[in-house]
């Protein structure tokens, strides 16, 4: 199958883009002003757990056990082994697996 956009599409690809490119930016910017306290660091510390819950826990709520499975093998592999390619190919494979098996 072809990709075929039109030049709105395009148009809101390179928008939303530049935007997200932005934003980012200034927002690095922006820290060097705020200092840096207890409460902020903490709160930055918890920012990928949060990230990844509210990534993982509609996956999980959708495709049920086999996500689950899937996240819980990649977390343990990811800390056990530090490698985290390892990890998410043992992920995807529970998934796969435990579709198959009608899970």
């Amino acid at each position: 199958m072809i990709f075929d956009a039109s030049t709105g599409t395009l148009a809101a690809i390179f928008a939303m883009s530049a935007v997200t490119i932005f934003l980012r930016l200034s927002g690095f910017f922006l820290m060097r002003f705020i200092p840096m306290g207890p409460r902020l660091e903490n709160g930055f510390r918890s920012l990928p757990g949060a990230v990844a819950a509210a990534t993982f826990a509609p996956l999980v709520m959708s495709d049920g056990a086999s996500a689950a499975a899937a996240i819980l093998t990649a977390i343990v592999l990811s800390r056990m082994g530090r490698n985290d390619l390892i990890a998410l190919i043992a992920g995807v494979s529970v998934a796969v697996v435990m579709r198959q098996a009608g899970l």
